[in-house]
């Protein structure tokens, strides 16, 4: 495991990368239950809120991400 997880990081693959691949639909997914599990708390509007603007960040092209690496 921790080799993949080094292979990775020295590749230039970053955790949302999976996200990116899933799409609209494997990310909506993944955020209803990350937000269910986690944010349970939230009203359903601001859940709604957060996931949307979660949403936007998971399928952008990744620029951050990238940037931690390189510093890193």
């Amino acid at each position: 495991m921790t080799k993949t997880l080094f292979y990775g990081w020295e590749n230039g693959y970053t955790v949302f990368g999976p996200l990116r691949i899933a799409g609209r639909f494997g990310t909506g997914k993944f955020l209803n239950m990350y937000l269910n599990s986690r944010m349970a708390s939230l009203s359903e509007v601001e859940k709604a809120s957060v996931k949307a603007y979660m949403h936007q960040i998971f399928l952008r092209p990744a620029s951050g991400e990238y940037a931690l690496n390189v510093v890193l």
